[in-house]
């Protein structure tokens, strides 16, 4: 090659080094003018309009990609610095940075990302890799443009246009489709192997054909067969097809697979969905058909089915017996099930109200019609069941993916995201890596690591789930959730209905108070500090005066004697040698000076504050009930000390000193702390208490029951709207709601609310 515009003199010797870059740079630059393309955009010399100052927003960017290039200019061959840039161009999420030379003075462009060709014309500079690996991440969380852009906008990271996020997409989309079909043959050709041979091998000694057992539930996305896979060819036969009933996909598969000969069977959740429906859609027209008998008919209903697979007449005898057995009629029932055959003259209904038999004809009449009428031809689908959980699961993956608000039927995104539910199902959250890989894209360190996470998660999940444990507590948190909303919807009542605003008074606006929440001390009575304080009194009635008070603490002490406005009992006067002779109070016959009650409470008070005022807070959530302490620790002797009993100032030095002596027994008071709010907490109980009075003299509720909904804020008008709003359900939902601590708000126990819904229904 020879250069018109450039000689080189070897014997010429360079004693500045900055001459022979300066020489070298403006060769570079000859040759680069003389020979590059300007087509190529990677070395466009004109620096685009568009640029924007480092500032304006944050970008993703690959910092090993740019020390890398940092490391040399592409002229000069000298360290490039981003404090000479000239602004980002973006490309997405991440973008191109022009960082000028300070040696050669030459623009140098620092991609942000490593890219890669998506097509098979691998000219310019292609497509950043994280742009698509955005589509990939849209795809699999079930996000849209609106989505990403917002939450990037809300960071301030660049956001791409739509049009890039659609290609970028369409690029990934591809790749999932391809792979998708892939793994459904894959796993289709492997449960063919396995129903040839291992379903051989079961079904020889009974002579049946073998096949696929297959299970159906149709999603909302697409209506149609809801089938998930296509045979791959006639010669595999499916031997059932298990599904709900809400759909025609077994008839159009028996069309498309006529040498199959296909059995029908119901899945079992949709049966017991299906049957609780029918009971509920004739509650409100049989005031006996509680949530009680609903819930008892569906547990005798799924033990029957269960009982009688396979017998077509047992399930019709079953259903006959299930209703007959509520309503006392035991003559079809079996001994190993039926409770009144073993034990009749002492058998009650253990789920039925009041352990009573049904009596209303006419929800006996409605109960034949839903669940015999055409019965034989029922009796062919659920005399087999089967399960159409997995096809829930993979519906619910959907969902995620390809949301139900969004119509996505008319877009290639809703298959992209078919494709991705297939794959995570298939393949597990791993997929994302595989599919990068596919796409040309290094796999990710991190992607790698979340799908192990995610896989290892869904394997201990799956394994956990069938363990008899998990079931029992997941049925529990069940029932717990749907008692806490059935209290919620009884303690607000009626609040949505059409219309419900045009006539006053159909609008229900009485609302019964939640359960209160029970809230521990904040701080930490071990480190409280301690006040010991006494009072006597003019006797033991609850009306009696008090006419001496007094406080104990380290190196502060309180008394002070009140003058009283009753008489002191001669037994109080003899106990605590305190009297009142006209205007003067005597301790043992000494004159000693008091004051009027507001008076003593008003220092006491003070002496509180003065005494503790850094840990007043404390004090004002702590009060120790001296006097009940005494009253317990009557060992005080135990100290080896003589002192003035039933003297309130003697009384606190001595239980200090107990106190401090005998170790940690701040540990053994706690039941004998009391909140600050305590006294206002107790009238408002005592108010709720009245309005229990009628109930507890007529033995309706026990004076500990009440006492107990009282302290919950619950008063006797608030248990008839309760049962005006659900009858005994809705007063059972109140009654055994739960506090925050996991405490029953009353009480739980049947007979209990029995007695009290009879006394309130006789009462209305």
């Amino acid at each position: 090659m020879q250069c018109s515009n450039f000689h080189f003199y070897e014997e010429k010797k360079f004693e500045n080094v900055d001459k022979v870059i300066l020489l070298v740079t403006q060769c570079v630059i000859v040759l680069k003018s003389e020979f590059i393309s300007d087509s190529d955009d990677l070395f466009d010399e004109v620096l685009p309009v568009d640029l924007l100052p480092l500032d304006h927003c944050r970008y993703v960017c690959e910092l090993d990609l740019i020390a890398q290039q940092l490391k040399h200019c592409t002229t000069c061959s000298i360290n490039l610095h981003l404090y000479n840039s000239l602004g980002v161009r973006p490309y997405g999420v991440t973008g191109i940075v022009y960082v000028k030379c300070h040696i050669c003075e030459s623009v140098n462009r620092i991609r942000l990302g490593k890219t890669h060709h998506s097509t098979e014309h691998k000219r310019g500079l292609g497509t950043f890799d994280v742009n698509t690996k955005l589509a990939t991440g849209m795809l699999h969380v079930g996000i849209g443009e609106t989505q990403i852009n917002n939450l990037f906008s809300t960071m301030n990271v660049h956001y791409p246009h739509h049009k890039t996020l659609k290609s970028r997409e369409n690029e990934v989309g591809i790749v999932m489709e391809t792979q998708a079909t892939n793994s459904e043959q894959k796993f289709l050709l492997d449960e063919a192997f396995q129903s040839m041979t291992i379903g051989a091998e079961e079904n020889e000694n009974t002579g049946t054909d073998t096949g696929l057992k297959l299970s159906t539930d149709t999603c909302w996305q697409k209506k149609g067969s809801g089938r998930s896979y296509d045979s791959l060819s006639e010669v595999l036969k499916l031997k059932e097809l298990a599904g709900d009933d809400d759909s025609t996909g077994f008839n159009r598969a028996a069309k498309l697979l006529p040498h199959s000969n296909i059995v029908k069977s119901s899945d079992r959740n949709h049966i017991m969905v299906n049957a609780s429906k029918k009971l509920y859609s004739i509650k409100l027209k049989h005031k006996e058909l509680s949530a009680m008998v609903i819930n008892s008919f569906l547990k005798n209903y799924s033990f029957m089915l269960s009982q009688n697979q396979g017998n077509s007449e047992g399930i019709e005898n079953g259903v006959r017996c299930t209703i007959d057995h509520m309503y006392g009629q035991h003559t079809k029932c079996d001994v190993k099930w039926c409770g009144y055959l073993k034990r009749s003259t002492t058998y009650r209904h253990s789920n039925l109200p009041y352990g009573k038999n049904l009596s209303s004809l006419a929800l006996k009449n409605d109960l034949e019609r839903l669940f015999l009428k055409d019965i034989e031809q029922r009796n062919q689908k659920i005399i087999q069941f089967g399960s159409s959980q997995s096809n829930e699961s993979f519906n619910f993956t959907l969902s995620t993916k390809a949301p139900k608000y969004k119509h996505n039927s008319g877009s290639s995104s809703l298959g992209y995201g078919v494709s991705a539910s297939v794959l995570q199902k298939n393949e597990g959250y791993r997929y994302i890596s595989e599919v990068n890989e596919s796409a040309g894209l290094s796999p990710g360190n991190m992607s790698i690591k979340r799908a192990t996470l995610l896989d290892k998660r869904r394997a201990t999940k799956l394994q956990k789930s069938r363990t008899r444990k998990f079931k029992t507590e997941r049925k529990r948190l069940k029932e717990m959730k749907l008692a806490k909303n059935s209290g919620l919807e009884i303690r607000e009542g009626k609040t949505y209905e059409s219309e419900i605003g045009m006539t006053e008074q159909n609008v229900d606006e009485i609302e019964i108070p939640d359960p209160p929440e029970i809230t521990e001390f904040t701080d930490n009575i071990l480190t409280a500090p301690i006040l010991i304080f006494d009072l006597e009194t003019t006797g033991l009635q609850r009306t009696s005066d008090i006419i001496q008070i007094a406080a104990y603490s380290q190196n502060n002490k309180f008394s002070s004697y009140i003058m009283p406005n009753r008489v002191i009992s001669n037994g109080a006067s003899a106990v605590t040698n305190i009297s009142v002779i006209g205007s003067q109070m005597y301790y043992n016959l000494q004159p000693v000076p008091s004051k009027l009650q507001n008076v003593a409470f008003t220092d006491f008070n003070d002496f509180v504050k003065m005494a503790f005022w850094t840990r007043w807070n404390s004090l004002n959530c702590y009060i120790q009930k001296g006097h009940l302490i005494v009253k317990q620790l009557w060992w005080v002797n135990s100290l080896g000390e003589t002192y003035s009993a039933h003297n309130a100032e003697d009384d606190t030095e001595a239980l200090y000193r107990l106190v401090q002596s005998k170790g940690d027994i701040k540990c053994n008071i706690q039941a004998l702390v009391f909140s600050a709010n305590y006294p206002k907490e107790f009238s408002h109980q005592q108010d709720n208490l009245q309005t229990f009075t009628d109930a507890i003299f007529s033995k309706a509720i026990s004076r500990t029951l009440a006492l107990k909904a009282a302290r919950s804020n619950l008063r006797l008008e608030h248990f008839n709207i309760a049962v005006k709003r659900n009858g005994l359900d809705g007063l059972k939902s109140v009654l055994s709601e739960q506090t925050n601590q996991g405490i029953v708000r009353v009480t739980t126990n049947k007979k209990a609310i029995i007695k009290i819904f009879d006394f309130l229904t006789r009462e209305s």
